[in-house]
This record gives C-alpha cells, sequence and structure tokens, in this order.
C-alpha cells in the first residue's frame, strides 16, 4: 500500500523527532512489551538498524485499558494524519443492510482477524510509520489501525470480493472487517456462508471464529445494533442501552461537565439513531450548549453548568430510552400524501382535492429557507390535523 500526502503541505513528513512519551505503568509497560513481541511475531512490525534510523517519522505507542479489562496498544498517528491526503469514500452502512434483510432470514457474521495487518506499506512508505520503545525503534510492514487512509483502502480491497459474491446470489455486506451474510433458509445461509469462508481464507484472509457467528440465527448482533428477522426490528442490544443510560445518569449527576464528556454522550446517542427515531431531536440544546462553549472558552476539558434545556434532555432520554429502542426493518408505506412547499413570500400545501397557503411576516421572510420549509411543514399539519394521531399540535422549539 502507497501512503498518499496531501499537496496542501510544504512537503511530505520527514521530520525525525521524539513525541512525548505517556507515563506507563509496570503492568502497562509489560503489555506493551508483549503487544510488540505479538506484532514481531505476526511480521507486522520490523525493528530498524541504528544506520536506518533517520530520516523517519515518529508516533507515540502506549496502551489504553479495555472494557473487558487488560489494556490495548495504542498507535497514535494523529501528527502523521494531518499530512495524509485521504479520498473521499463510502462505505457500507447498517441502513443498507436493513434494505436487504427480509422477514424470516437466517443471518451469520464473519469477523477478519488482525484485518488491517493483511495489508502490506510499500518500504517507502514505512519509515513514516515508526515509534520508539526501551532504546529501539521499530517500523510497521503492514497497515497500522490509526492511519486515516487505510478504511479506504480496506475498503477498495474487500469490494471485488463482495461484487463476485453478489454475482453468486449472495446476499451479504461488509463494514471493513465486519461482514454479515443473509439466507432465506438455515441451508442457504449455511451454504453462501461456507462459500465467503473458502472465498476469504483462499486469499490468504484469517477469520476470527471466536467473534464470527457462523451459525444462521435469526438474531444477530451486527454494528452494534440487533436485528431480528422474526420480528424485523433493530434494537440496541441490552448491554448498549445500559452503557448509554448509565452515561447520561453520570452527565446529570454532574454539577458540571466538560465539553468533552458532553459531546461524548451525544455521540453515544447519535451512534443509536438507527435503532431510536428521535435521538437527533433530543439532542439539539446538548450540541448547542457544547458548541457555545468551544466558542466563548475553546477548552475542551474546561468544566461548564449544564443549561436546563440540556438537563430537561438528558432528562427526556432516561424517561424514555427503553420504550423508545426498537426501529421496523420494514419499508414503511404512508397512508397519505401532504404536498408542502415554500417560497420567498409564503408557503402552499396539498392534500387531494383540497388547498392551503399562507403568507409570510416580514420577520419569517428573513429566516433562512430550511426554517421556512420546517415552519410550512408544520403549517400544513394544523391545516390537516385529521392526518396525525392527535390534534394536540404545539409549536416545536426547533422551529
Amino acid at each position: 500500500m502507497n501512503v498518499h500526502f496531501a499537496s496542501c503541505v510544504d512537503t511530505t513528513p520527514a521530520s525525525y523527532f521524539t513525541p512525548h512519551q505517556h507515563q506507563l505503568s509496570k503492568d502497562q509497560q509489560l503489555q506493551l512489551d508483549q503487544a510488540i513481541q505479538d506484532l514481531l511475531t505476526k511480521q507486522a512490525i520490523e525493528p530498524v538498524p541504528h544506520h536506518q534510523s533517520s530520516p523517519g517519522f515518529v508516533s507515540p505507542m502506549f496502551t489504553i485499558p479495555k472494557k473487558t479489562g487488560g489494556c490495548r496498544p495504542v498507535f497514535n498517528l494523529r501528527t502523521l494524519n494531518q499530512y495524509v491526503d485521504c479520498p473521499h469514500f463510502k462505505m457500507e452502512t447498517i441502513q443498507q443492510v436493513s434494505l436487504m434483510v427480509q422477514p424470516g432470514d437466517y443471518m451469520t457474521s464473519i469477523d477478519l482477524s488482525d484485518a488491517f495487518l493483511h495489508l502490506p506499506v510499500h518500504p517507502e512508505h514505512r519509515p513514516y510509520l515508526r515509534f520508539h520503545w526501551k532504546g529501539s525503534v521499530y517500523q510497521f510492514k503492514t497497515t497500522p489501525f490509526g492511519l486515516s487512509i487505510v478504511p479506504y483502502w480496506f475498503t477498495k480491497i474487500t469490494k471485488p470480493i463482495l461484487e463476485w459474491a453478489r454475482q453468486q446470489g449472495i446476499r451479504l455486506s461488509a463494514y471493513l472487517d465486519d461482514w454479515i451474510i443473509l439466507g432465506k433458509t438455515k441451508a442457504e445461509a449455511m451454504r453462501h456462508t461456507q462459500l465467503i469462508l473458502q472465498c476469504l481464507t483462499s486469499l490468504g484472509w484469517l477469520i476470527n471464529l471466536k467473534k464470527s457467528q457462523t451459525q444462521p440465527t435469526q438474531t444477530l448482533e451486527h454494528l452494534g445494533f440487533e436485528l431480528d428477522t422474526q420480528t424485523m426490528t433493530a434494537r440496541l442490544p441490552g448491554k448498549k442501552l445500559r452503557d448509554l443510560r448509565k452515561s447520561i445518569q453520570q452527565l446529570i449527576k454532574q454539577p458540571s461537565s466538560t465539553p468533552r464528556t458532553i459531546q461524548s454522550v451525544i455521540m453515544r446517542i447519535q451512534a443509536a439513531t438507527f435503532a431510536i427515531f428521535p435521538a437527533r431531536l433530543y439532542t439539539q440544546h446538548l450540541l448547542q450548549l457544547k458548541n457555545h462553549l468551544m466558542k466563548s472558552h475553546p477548552d475542551w476539558d474546561r468544566p461548564h453548568l449544564l443549561s436546563k434545556d440540556s438537563i430537561q434532555e438528558l432528562q427526556w432520554w432516561l424517561k424514555n430510552l427503553k420504550q423508545w429502542n426498537g426501529r421496523s426493518l420494514l419499508p414503511s408505506t404512508p397512508e397519505h400524501t401532504l404536498y408542502v412547499d415554500a417560497s420567498n413570500t409564503g408557503w402552499g400545501c396539498a392534500y387531494l382535492t383540497q388547498r392551503a397557503h399562507g403568507y409570510w411576516t416580514a420577520q419569517e421572510a428573513q429566516m433562512s429557507i430550511n426554517w421556512r420549509e420546517l415552519k410550512a411543514a408544520f403549517l400544513a399539519l394544523q391545516a390537516f390535523p385529521h392526518l396525525i394521531n392527535t390534534t394536540d399540535l404545539s409549536y416545536p422549539n426547533i422551529l
């Protein structure tokens, strides 16, 4: 793999320096020793002879705790990534998977072991992937996790496999190292899974069988969501639901919180959007608060009091999280179609043979087109209240 550097910088990152090294405990040092030995055994890294130790680009290597216990090695490539030119590309998402799922399907999953370490790095670019440890210099021979361009190359390399499989009539999707296969029957799902496993292993990919689900099932966790083809729903798994609830409770209990903590909770909520419909609607005040704090005091770790509206949003989540968890995978068919439009001067809507319209006030006419279109939709619902479940409409705070 070649690493393409952005043309917006003066030169490629050829500086050689010793970055700030995190202070590690004795246990962390032992764990990092073991991690480096594992990488050497897998031939993912190589020691750099002293006479070849310059020029190069050195990034810090340290460890972070795992949720399941122990520590995970981290190769911090944040500085190097500023120089890397990463093309825009699309990866397959849970939304695409939902369009493939059919009622009663059987599903399997395949997890690729050390997926990124399968991709070799061109020898000329290995010096940019160096780290120091106990007086020695090492460099990656394969792509490390954390290099911004790796998902692009990984997606590009696995795309032909997906295209071949789909030509064989196999329904599947892959998000980096997480693959899902769907079949109409248990036998079909098993047969197609074996074909994909044979294809991947013949190409040199290693399979993590412990994390894979090779026995067809109608309930499967994929990309953080629990898919159920009997009920045709997607839900947040129990553990993720509990973790989200816990993080919200902790934020409410704290008298003041940092923008970093607020952002972490916002990201957790928004990551659940696929299974929890109103996720984005009930984070607006939190987002406004975080953005305001960063503009007035651009310090991610400076504590601030939460606003009243933000606390109310968080309390809404605690109250409604469980009952909102779950989204239908079946395509919805609208019972009614209401046509709405907005212009610079007013709004209008049409339902069957009925019409309604109005004009903007001078103040409303100055609002953005997004605001006017959203307001037009709200006014249209007021004009035809029988189209919704209740006639008790309120003016949304977002308008």
